[in-house]
């Protein structure tokens, strides 16, 4: 029997939607009796004159998407109005590149952007993994052979904006393989430090784009949870606007987790801003599973790390302003479930953590996150799609 062929199409833009494929692709490399040949590509390298030009604009509007002034008034046009998502003059002239290579490659296509879908529903079978636990209008799109959603509440949301309820798979929760693994001890461990721990330590995350106002939220809290006694842990991308500004403050010290003789342990005796810098999202993703037993909790952006804040029981302190479409919607998620709290004054930060574990809110947080919802999303998509694949092609 000839093997069947799993097309995977990244738009390469950001964390979020490419982060949702990595998962699955690494999922497809379990043991299966009989599992597709995945043929990765992305809309770069198969656009070209004005289609490449645009996707790049796309991309560029995402990196200024955060900060003042036009680009993020052009960011929020592009997120916010459903057209784009339809297969208009704008996605037309983007699609051109991608519709010609799957006309000569036509086969079951995974994706993780609302984008792509309108483009390519009418030559291949489209499966679409909506991997975020909230749904906004955008995300609606029509045409897909499945569309792969968390939740029971996520596919309600696509089901009220007139997708047909067979075609929407609940997977569960899409949470990294490594923290999968280990949630459980991680948790009980997190709960033991919140409860008895002499401090807590505090990962920071920015998103892609790092809006001004997060990488100084970050950098205000960081300090702030210092001189309490806390210990931060700011993860930062090599040659952004975070590790420019980090650069600048004295208490930062740079560590590499993943060199040989590398000790956690033995770093908090430096009382430092410990700063993990990292270029890509898998280096990011391994950096990230190294340290993860030690968080006990995270400020972020409400965007893909939500995950975390209701699947894994890991309290979130979430980074103002919220951008886009998802980010209000999964912060609105999270304050609904109790799992998190907005970061409005990060210069209180460290009072703040220091009261919330006093008074046994930051405790209560983490159990709120636990236990609720399915966290193997990623194993639940490559198993449909191993058993489905074979009857699209």
């Amino acid at each position: 029997m000839k093997t069947p062929i799993l097309h995977v199409l990244y738009t390469a833009i950001g964390r979020g939607h490419p982060y949702y494929l990595d998962g699955v692709v690494t999922a497809l490399t379990a043991d299966y009796a009989e599992r597709p040949a995945v043929r990765i590509t992305d809309v770069f390298s198969l656009s070209h004159g004005l289609a490449l030009t645009g996707w790049r604009m796309v991309r560029g509007i995402y990196r200024r998407g955060g900060q003042r002034g036009i680009g993020q008034a052009v960011y929020r046009i592009l997120r916010s109005d459903h057209r784009p998502f339809g297969y208009g003059i704008g996605a037309g002239l983007l699609a051109g590149g991608i519709r010609k290579y799957f006309t000569a490659h036509p086969g079951p296509t995974l994706v993780a952007h609302p984008l792509v879908v309108p483009m390519i529903k009418d030559l291949v079978p489209v499966y679409y993994q909506h991997g975020e636990v909230s749904a906004p209008v955008q995300a609606a799109v029509d045409g897909a052979h499945r569309i792969f959603v968390p939740t029971e509440a996520c596919k309600t949301r696509f089901v009220e904006q007139g997708i047909t309820p067979d075609n929407l798979v609940v997977t569960g929760l899409c949470i990294e393989s490594p923290l999968e693994k280990s949630a459980q001890n991680n948790y009980d461990n997190r709960q033991f430090r919140i409860e008895q721990a002499a401090f807590l330590s505090g990962a920071f995350f920015s998103s892609g784009a790092e809006p001004a106002e997060h990488v100084q939220s970050i950098c205000t809290g960081a300090q702030a949870l210092l001189r309490a006694g806390h210990q931060p842990l700011v993860y930062c991308a090599a040659g952004g606007r975070l590790e420019a500004a980090l650069s600048r403050i004295a208490e930062a010290f740079r560590i590499r987790p993943d060199q040989d003789g590398f000790s956690f342990e033995k770093t908090l005796h430096e009382r430092k801003i410990l700063v993990v810098i990292y270029s890509g999202r898998e280096a990011l993703d391994r950096l990230t599973s190294l340290l993860f037993r030690y968080f006990d909790f995270i400020v972020a952006p409400s965007h893909e790390r939500t995950n975390w804040a209701i699947g894994l029981g890991v309290p979130m302190f979430i980074l103002h302003p919220v951008i886009g479409p998802f980010s209000p919607l999964n912060r609105r998620i999270m304050l609904d479930q109790s799992v998190a709290v907005d970061l409005h004054e990060p210069e209180a930060l460290g009072e703040t953590v220091t009261a919330m574990r006093t008074d046994g809110r930051l405790a209560a947080m983490a159990r709120k996150g636990w236990g609720k919802y399915e966290i193997h999303g990623f194993a639940a998509v490559a198993d449909y799609l191993v058993h489905d694949i074979g009857h699209v092609s």
